[in-house]
């Protein structure tokens, strides 16, 4: 009962010689016997390694275990050191991390039962200026004077001409550039944004155009 099939034999060695006797683990007997000292056969040259007290990681393997397939952890971990994951899948699941990193070189990993994230706002309460209309002729003319606390402006063409814009001080041409037909709306976004002058040009007189800013 002391020779296992992978060649490691338990030995009782109480008195430290170095030789003794099989001992069977699974009786209260061979247990009884193994509470003083205990030694660790291996059967390639039978030399006795002496084990004292609790097996540290370093006496149960020589060398790190490769992950080599999917590894399912379905218990609560805790994990206090940085993790390096080199295995092709990874599925964890009930960890609880009380470090800042991990490191992840894998090229699929599963993460679940994580506690849900919560999306950033990136939008911001702006301040409206009071809505006006101005009267566009059929000469370029300021129509939206130049801020540079704007974050924001929408033109709303109420006319039955055609209004064109110009940006950044630039005088409107009638139907080129940003060109609003009746009822056409231009808003503002953070890819033609800018801070100042709009000059605008209708295709007819005293044509109006409704003007939404908004401001820090």
């Amino acid at each position: 009962m002391g020779t296992r099939n992978d060649g490691i034999t338990l030995v009782d060695d109480v008195g430290g010689s170095g030789a003794g006797t099989p001992v069977d683990i699974t009786s209260p007997i061979g247990q009884q016997s193994m509470a003083d000292s205990v030694s660790v056969v291996i059967a390639s040259d039978q030399t006795p390694i002496p084990v004292t007290g609790p097996l540290t990681n370093a006496e149960l393997r020589a060398a790190p275990v490769d992950v080599t397939g999917i590894v399912a952890v379905v218990g609560p971990i805790t994990i206090v050191d940085p993790v390096e994951v080199t295995a092709t899948d990874l599925d964890i699941r009930d960890l609880a991390f009380t470090t800042d990193k991990i490191d992840i070189t894998g090229s699929s990993v599963a993460i679940s039962n994580f506690p849900a994230i919560q999306p950033v706002s990136t939008k911001t309460d702006l301040t409206p200026s009071a809505p006006t209309v101005v009267s566009v002729g059929i000469a370029s003319a300021s129509a939206v004077a130049a801020a540079a606390t704007r974050k924001g402006l929408i033109l709303r063409n109420l006319s039955n001409a055609r209004i064109s814009l110009g940006k950044g001080g630039n005088a409107a041409v009638l139907d080129s550039g940003i060109t609003l037909y009746p009822r056409d709306v231009f808003c503002m976004n953070e890819y033609d944004f800018d801070t100042g002058v709009i000059n605008a040009i209708a295709s007819l007189a005293t044509s109006n155009l409704a003007i939404q800013e908004y401001l820090t």
